[in-house]
């Protein structure tokens, strides 16, 4: 089993990768939240078992981890705003759609799709 700082210099990595990865890459940010709860689980139970110098070590990673965390979670933040305003836009387009669907015919309406 790889060690407490082997485990946050791991989060830190994939960290870095998310910060390259494109913000729709919903599949992998949901494995990474699986992965990171699982390291940090490990992590919480061997915590005690850090040397002093080891101690320290952690901190500066984990600082690292959060500032990296806080530019990833911005980003999801923008990107679910982002769908919203989607969202909002289909359903008042289904909602003028479904008043004046019966003028025009289907065909028209399966193009317009």
């Amino acid at each position: 089993m790889p060690s407490v700082l082997g485990q946050l210099k791991a989060i830190l990595e994939v960290n870095k990768k998310l910060l390259t990865a494109p913000t729709d890459d919903v599949q992998r940010l949901q494995e990474w939240g699986v992965q990171r709860e699982l390291i940090f689980a490990r992590i919480r139970e061997e915590k005690s078992s850090l040397r002093p110098e080891e101690q320290a070590a952690a901190a500066a990673i984990t600082k690292e981890i959060t500032e990296s965390d806080a530019v990833i979670l911005d980003r999801l933040q923008r990107n679910l705003a982002a769908l919203n305003q989607k969202k909002t836009a289909v359903a008042k387009m289904q909602q003028a759609i479904g008043s004046s669907a019966r003028l025009y015919p289907a065909v028209l309406l399966r193009k317009v799709a």
